[in-house]
């Protein structure tokens, strides 16, 4: 299990890794930044489908979807560096892994709507439009390995006009956030407590003295 508040804790490029309370070797980080999930070809898992006119109007749902997944995993070169500062503090070749979380939720916001797989939007008001019409997907991580999630949006006619000119530019008006809770041990604590027992008797005496003789009077009054 992971030592909180240990004099072995490191933070390399914003990831702090801890140490495990048993095992020297052992080393566990908080993750960084959400990132897509990679395949094994290196490509990431997003797929983006925008129906055609003709598509809608055939009775397609909405204007298009948006499918992804997401992950925790740490990028190697931050994981080369970890490992290079890990090497000067354990006696062993040092062993790196993901905190072990006991609970969590994850979440999707995506232009107008925010919320765990099976959030839908309310009706548009007269005029206007929503650009994202559901989420579905995960409400929960993995929970083991990468902590993957994935996703998937159903999008309106505009909704998908809309993220397709936003991904041409560059910019990602979709993003993913995930609550996560983990369980740490934090080192003992070693006090020493030194007493004048002669004193503390003598200071409870006085005191007990004080509140009898003003109960007394009390009384008497």
């Amino acid at each position: 299990m992971l030592l909180l508040s240990a004099p072995r804790t490191i933070t390399v490029d914003g990831i702090t890794v801890f140490p495990d309370h048993a095992d020297p070797n052992q080393f566990w980080y908080l993750p960084g930044p959400v990132s897509l999930t990679r395949r094994t070809d290196g490509q990431s898992v997003f797929t983006f489908i925008k129906y055609k006119p003709a598509a809608v109007e055939g009775g397609a749902k909405g204007g298009g979807f948006v499918m992804f997944a997401t992950s925790l995993k740490l990028d190697r070169a931050t994981e080369g560096r970890i490992k290079s500062r890990l090497s000067g503090i354990a006696p062993g070749d040092p062993v790196l892994s993901l905190v072990p979380f006991d609970t969590g939720t994850v979440k999707c916001v995506a232009l107008n709507l925010e919320g765990s797989g099976g959030t839908s939007a309310t009706a548009a008001h007269a005029g206007a439009f929503n650009a994202v019409e559901e989420i579905l997907g995960a409400t929960t991580p993995s929970l083991q390995g990468d902590e993957e999630a994935a996703f998937s949006l159903t999008l309106s006619q505009e909704g998908a006009i809309i993220l397709e000119q936003a991904y041409k530019q560059g910019t990602g008006p979709i993003g993913v956030i995930y609550d996560l809770k983990f369980t740490g041990l934090r080192p003992a604590l070693d006090v020493k407590i030194t007493a004048d027992f002669k004193r503390i008797y003598d200071g409870l005496n006085a005191s007990l003295s004080g509140q009898y003789y003003f109960v007394k009077a009390t009384l008497e009054a």
